[in-house]
């Protein structure tokens, strides 16, 4: 059974599992990230600021999460940034109203034309990029946005595996801290996660167009299955 390593935090990391499992491939719990919440008073600002804004926006699932762990305001609409924020922006009492799954950049590019004069709250994670911000406010919005966590790169085990499942930068960082890329079949959740891959001088082997658990195994599984066939040739 190929063994493919999951380096996300364990909640996130569990979910991908069930995923790998349904296809018959063994995951192994590598964390290589740490999650740390902002405190109370750098999200509390954005908590206020929400309940009177037109749109919040998500990029991630774990911001939802920690910005509004029980029930998130009805009234500003929400954009998301993939299929499972969108999912985690529902299950808060969230109203999603716009759902992108380009990543940041795209989502931000389609709000523009709809934000001028709105008020917008972005909660980030520490060190995102400040142009999603700043495209916001070309449209004419006032943006409200603040860190809602910072992710820290830890070290793996030495654990063998096949494969591996990098979803960001400080994913491959912590990686890199114990590991090598070389010798392993590498799939990265997203475009940044694989340019910070080819940054370290390796190509990753699977980069799908939507991201997601289910997408990131899915495409892994064909590509080891054509790896597979190619041998078997």
């Amino acid at each position: 059974m190929t063994r493919v390593a999951v380096t996300s935090e364990l909640e996130s990391a569990e979910r991908i599992g069930e995923f790998l499992t349904n296809v018959s491939m063994e995951p192994v719990y590598l964390p290589c990230i740490q999650i740390v919440h902002s405190p109370p008073e750098t999200l509390d600002p954005m908590r206020v600021a929400a309940e009177e804004a037109d749109w919040v926006v998500f990029t991630s699932r774990r911001a939802v999460e920690i910005m509004w762990p029980e029930v998130m305001p009805r009234g500003p609409k929400v954009a998301a940034v993939g299929a499972a924020t969108a999912v985690a922006v529902a299950a808060a009492g969230g109203r999603v109203a716009l759902t992108g799954s380009g990543g940041a950049a795209e989502l931000c590019d389609r709000l523009r034309g709809r934000v001028a004069g709105q008020l917008v709250v972005f909660p980030h994670a520490a060190g995102a990029a400040p142009e999603t911000a700043a495209m916001l406010r070309s449209g004419g919005a006032e943006v409200v946005a603040a860190p809602a966590y910072e992710t820290m790169s830890v070290a793996p085990a030495e654990d063998p595996v096949d494969a591996l499942i990098l979803a960001s930068p400080s994913a491959v960082a912590g990686w890199l801290m114990s590991r090598e890329l070389a010798g392993v079949v590498i799939a990265t959740m997203g475009q940044t996660t694989a340019r910070a891959v080819r940054d370290s001088g390796v190509e990753p082997d699977v980069v799908p167009k939507v991201p997601g658990a289910s997408a990131i195994v899915s495409a892994l599984h064909r590509h080891l299955n054509q790896l597979s066939e190619r041998s078997s040739q």
